[in-house]
């Protein structure tokens, strides 16, 4: 199957019917009806004055227990109040929609639990008149985790970095938003080989619901599993919820898994420090070989540092590279960017662990691509970026041969500012640029806006003790 001509989904048209049932009540919504476009690419904002624009959110917990929790935020950056629809998917029992509107250069925040019960929540917000920006934040006692949701459902979804080993927990999150069922077929690629659980072929997802997989229950203790979930009829969302436990790894992420595999995955933030893990999980879902070639970025190499050899991913496997087995790596920040023949595309995802006073914190971010024909952006946004002041809260990465001018502007009551001292920061060609986010900045939708085309990752500190990092994508403007 060509994954470059798999479709996507964005809204276009929503029918939805408010009947009041009482006061603060919420109603069950009627079908909403999607269009098709053209291929998935990762969650990108889009251009304001569409019909309808449409953010799907992978899931946070809404089981209502001590500690355990998800919001979703919608944001705001014009100068017109954001008018639109919530709705709110659970495991059990129906959907349940409510108006939302979101004033003027503001934002708002909808904490799923309070709306529904249910082990996770999925949510899609559908915003009138097209714009805006959607994220999503889940909460668990091991830390909270940040997630852009995706503009559209897909027929295919990757992940590569699961981990089930000691007691780590590793959990599928689908969801289906559409008015009718979607069937999937799981695989999942381990250590041990591949794994086609009997239980999980030919799945269904009923229409407006989500379903949770155990991997834990299918193939027990394990680490460096790859996911594939391939709908053979209807789309669907999936997301990852894992818990990390092991002595070396600490932490709570859920995030999107990549709607498609791609030639080319990049990463803009990395770092070689002594309380500092980078590894890197290629999986190959194809049925040949993939050789995969990882390029270091950012940096005046040393003299005696080589170049990493080309990888080796063959069909069906899950491969690591380890950024501590890079001889002579400059102990600086760097970027990296893994490129194979688009006949043989793969999932790459980033497993950092930054340890501070033997607390290790680990992040899995999925890299960031191309859109399908080559666009990179100029302007990336950050709707849940830090509240305390944070240095290097974010790394861009210049992947032009042309220096480039970046400005940093903060969304306060008072409309789009740029950030005093972040006007015109310079970034070389080729060069990483980390800014420290301060003042105005924190606590506000942020806008970076770049002369060349950029990459870029916000850098979180860990809530609630602001002692750890954890690593997610800005979200690029879709130009």
């Amino acid at each position: 199957m060509n994954l470059r001509r798999l479709p996507m989904l964005v809204v276009t048209i929503a029918a939805l019917v408010a009947v009041v049932l009482g006061a603060g009540s919420a109603v069950v919504p009627t079908s909403a009806v999607f269009s098709t476009v053209s291929a998935p690419w990762m969650p990108a904002a889009p251009l304001p004055g569409g019909l309808t624009s449409a953010w799907f959110c992978p899931g946070v917990p809404a089981a209502g227990e001590e500690g355990r929790t998800g919001i979703v935020a919608v944001f705001n950056s014009g100068e017109a109040a954001l008018r639109g629809r919530l709705t709110v998917l659970r495991v059990d029992g129906e959907p349940v929609t409510q108006d939302i509107e979101v004033p003027p250069f503001d934002s708002k925040e909808f904490a799923l639990d309070t709306i529904v019960e249910s082990p996770y929540a999925a949510a899609y917000v559908e915003i009138d008149g097209g714009g805006g920006l959607v994220e999503q934040r889940a909460v668990d006692p091991a830390g909270q985790s940040v997630a852009a949701c995706a503009n559209a459902s897909a027929r295919e979804w990757y992940l590569a970095a699961g981990d089930t080993l000691d007691g780590s927990v590793e959990r599928l999150v689908l969801s289906n938003p559409h008015d009718y069922p979607a069937v999937v077929d799981v695989t999942l690629a381990t250590e041990r080989g591949v794994r086609v659980p009997e239980q999980y072929q030919g799945f269904a997802v009923p229409a407006q619901s989500v379903r949770v997989i155990d991997v834990n229950a299918i193939i027990g203790d394990q680490t460096r599993i790859g996911v594939s979930v391939v709908a053979s009829r209807g789309r669907v969302i999936v997301g990852r919820a894992q818990l990390l436990e092991t002595p070396d790894r600490a932490g709570f992420v859920m995030t999107l898994a990549a709607p498609a595999t791609r030639d080319q995955w990049w990463f803009a933030y990395g770092e070689r420090a002594d309380n500092v893990v980078e590894n890197y999980y290629l999986y190959n879902p194809g049925d040949e070989d993939a050789e995969v070639t990882p390029v270091l970025l950012g940096f005046q190499q040393s003299a005696g540092m080589e170049a990493p050899a080309t990888i080796v991913v063959a069909d069906g496997e899950v491969v690591e590279f380890r950024m501590a087995d890079v001889a002579d790596l400059p102990a600086e920040p760097h970027s990296v960017v893994f490129s194979t023949e688009p006949s043989t595309p793969i999932v790459v995802e980033r497993v950092l662990t930054r340890t501070i006073d033997t607390v290790p914190t680990t992040s899995i971010t999925l890299g960031a691509t191309t859109r399908p024909d080559g666009y990179v952006a100029t302007t990336w946004y950050v709707g849940l970026g830090p509240s305390v002041a944070t240095q290097g809260a974010l790394a861009l990465y210049n992947n032009t041969s042309a220096e480039s001018i970046v400005t940093l502007q903060a969304i306060t009551p008072q409309g789009v500012q740029n950030v005093a001292g972040f006007e015109d920061i310079a970034v070389a060609p080729g060069a990483i640029r980390y800014l420290d986010i301060t003042g105005t900045a924190l606590g506000n939708q942020l806008i970076i806006r770049s002369t060349t085309q950029v990459f870029v990752e916000r850098v979180l500190p860990r809530e609630p003790d602001a002692q750890g990092r954890v690593a997610v994508w800005a979200v690029p403007a879709n130009a």
